[in-house]
């Protein structure tokens, strides 16, 4: 394998041999042709060998010694990949069979390229109107794409990787590090192929979230308020004391959180707009740089 153009893809899985069986596929129906694919288990209870012995590409298999959570699997897929680029995709996502060829094209000098997104269970596209992503857009916006939309530079990534003591919005604190350097490159097409059903996974988790659980999923947004600035550091407490009201058991006690933390205004504007953003999910989304 030629290094100066090899992608190592690390796909991290936990409990979920049948999906991971998908995301694999789908490696391997990319058309780009010099790739790796290194496979990190988190410690599951649920036997992998016939997927693994099935698989249609050749593929590194490490699992760690106990459960560490996400970002460390994706943290030791990082130290072993042997290519320039390295690609992340979660085991219940997938990618259309240019992504990879596509971002590397327009990836350019930058360490990470994004791309848009379409949800498999209901063909939800999200798609920016955009070449780069600025730092300034990450301060409010995180639905850019999630870890499987990420193509970046091995070398930048081993000096900097993922953050191991955030549970969630990992994504969203690895994007605004590196953007606060330079632009993120961004490729304007539902490239990645984003998983929203009911299995068990982070952002379904927070249907049953306890107050003390908010506090932790907070962490990233703590991490950064000095530099996204307090208003939009109370849009997304709000956001996320707030998600997945409708369903909660403790609605009362989480919206008093999210009105003592964030306070009224950012409280009202998340649930304005997530009324608004209902009317809309099933139209592709447009929208102008800022």
């Amino acid at each position: 394998m030629n290094r100066s153009d090899l992608i190592t893809v690390v796909i991290t899985t936990y409990n979920r041999p049948d999906r991971l069986a998908k995301a694999i596929a789908s490696v391997a129906a990319q058309d780009y042709p010099n790739l790796e694919l290194v496979v990190v288990d988190d410690c599951s209870s649920k036997d992998y060998s016939s997927v693994l012995k099935g698989a249609s590409i050749p593929l590194r298999y490490f699992r760690q010694e106990r459960n560490q959570g996400a970002c460390a699997a994706r943290n030791l897929g990082i130290r072993e990949a042997k290519g320039k680029w390295i690609a992340f995709l979660d085991d219940d996502d997938q990618w259309a069979p240019e992504k990879l060829s596509r971002q590397v094209a327009a990836i350019g000098e930058a360490d990470l390229c994004l791309c848009g997104y379409r949800v498999i269970e209901n063909g939800h596209v999200q798609v920016l109107p955009l070449k780069q992503i600025s730092a300034k857009r990450l301060f409010r916006y995180n639905r850019i794409c999630g870890t499987s939309g990420v193509l970046g530079r091995t070398e930048a990534l081993r000096q900097e990787g993922f953050d191991e003591s955030l549970v969630c919005s990992q994504d969203w604190d690895l994007f605004l590090r590196y953007a606060l350097r330079q632009p993120l490159r961004y490729v304007a097409a539902p490239l990645c192929l984003f998983s929203d059903g009911s299995h068990e996974r982070i952002s379904n988790s927070a249907k049953a979230l306890s107050i003390p659980q908010i506090e932790r999923r907070l962490l990233a947004v703590e991490k950064h308020r000095s530099v996204i600035g307090e208003d939009c550091y109370r849009s997304k407490v709000a956001a996320t004391a707030l998600a997945y009201i409708g369903s909660r058991s403790n609605k009362l006690e989480a919206l008093q959180f999210a009105v003592n933390r964030a306070g009224w205004k950012a409280s009202l504007a998340y649930l304005f707009n997530k009324v608004g953003r209902r009317s809309s999910a099933s139209r592709p989304t447009k929208l102008a740089e800022e």
